[in-house]
C-alpha cells in the first residue's frame, strides 16, 4: 500500500510577495477516552477488590522507587475473573478504536496486561512508556479531590530539548509539547504505547484510603481473532 498523498491547508504569508502558504499536519499521536455511564457501584465493587489484591499480596513494595511510593498489584487482573467485568469494558472500547482506525478485520486489540494502582495522597508515577504493546491505557476507579492529572510528553525530544519561543498564551496546540488528563471516576483514556506519561503528585488533603487515587492500568495488542476465524 502506498502512502498516502499530501494535502495541505492554505493560510495567508506574513509577507505579500510570497502569495499564500500551506500546511499539513501529519504523523498524529492519537489519545482516545470515554466514560462509563452508571459506574458507582460498579467502582465500589473494583475499590474493595484492588483493596482485596494489596492485603494478599505477598510485598507491599512501592512500584518505581521510595520516593513514588504508588502501590501496584500484578500485571495479570485480566486472567482474574473478579476482574472480567472492567476488561471487558475495556477491550470494548478497544474494539471501537479497531474500527475507527479500520485495522483489519482478522485481528483484534486483546489486553495483554492489567494491574491496580493505588497512588496515596503525596505519591505519583514517573514517566514512562511501555515497549512491546501497541496501546497503553487506564480506568478511574476512585479519584479523591486533589488528584495529581496524567501528563502526557511529546516523544519528539528535539521539541523539548530546544522549544521554539512563542507569544504569551498564544501558543498552538499543535506546538505542545506536553497536555495533561485530568482523571474523573469511571472516566478513561487509551493513547499509544510509545508515548511517554507520568502521573502527578497526588494532593489529596485526607490521609489513608480516603486519599488514595485508585485507577487500573492495562497494555494491549493485536492478535488472530480466532472468533473471525471460525465465523468464516
Amino acid at each position: 500500500m502506498s502512502a498516502p498523498e499530501l494535502k495541505f491547508e492554505e493560510f495567508t504569508a506574513t509577507s505579500p510577495s510570497l502569495g499564500a502558504m500551506t500546511r499539513k499536519n501529519n504523523f498524529p499521536t492519537m489519545i482516545f477516552q470515554g466514560q462509563l455511564e452508571n459506574h458507582t457501584e460498579f467502582n465500589e465493587n473494583i475499590r474493595k477488590l484492588v483493596y482485596a489484591e494489596q492485603k494478599k499480596a505477598s510485598t507491599s513494595k512501592p512500584a518505581n522507587d521510595i520516593e513514588i511510593m504508588e502501590w501496584r498489584s500484578a500485571k495479570n487482573l485480566h486472567r482474574n475473573s473478579k476482574f472480567a467485568a472492567v476488561r471487558d469494558h475495556l477491550e470494548a472500547a478497544l474494539a471501537s478504536i479497531s474500527s475507527e482506525l479500520h485495522y483489519s478485520k482478522d485481528h483484534r486489540l486483546k489486553i495483554s496486561s492489567m494491574w491496580a494502582n493505588i497512588s496515596p495522597s503525596g505519591s505519583g508515577a514517573a514517566a514512562e512508556c511501555r515497549p512491546g504493546n501497541l496501546w497503553s491505557g487506564c480506568y478511574c476507579v476512585r479519584v479523591p479531590k486533589g488528584t495529581g492529572s496524567m501528563k502526557f510528553i511529546d516523544p519528539r525530544t528535539i521539541n523539548v530539548m530546544n522549544p521554539a519561543k512563542f507569544e504569551k498564551d498564544d501558543k498552538p496546540r499543535d506546538c505542545f509539547t506536553k497536555v495533561t488528563f485530568k482523571p474523573s471516576e469511571g472516566h478513561f483514556v487509551i493513547f499509544p504505547a510509545w508515548l511517554y506519561h507520568e502521573v502527578e503528585t497526588n494532593m489529596a488533603k485526607q490521609s489513608g484510603p480516603a486519599g488514595d487515587y485508585i485507577y487500573i492500568s492495562f497494555n494491549a495488542t493485536q492478535v488472530k481473532d480466532k472468533r473471525s476465524s471460525t465465523a468464516s
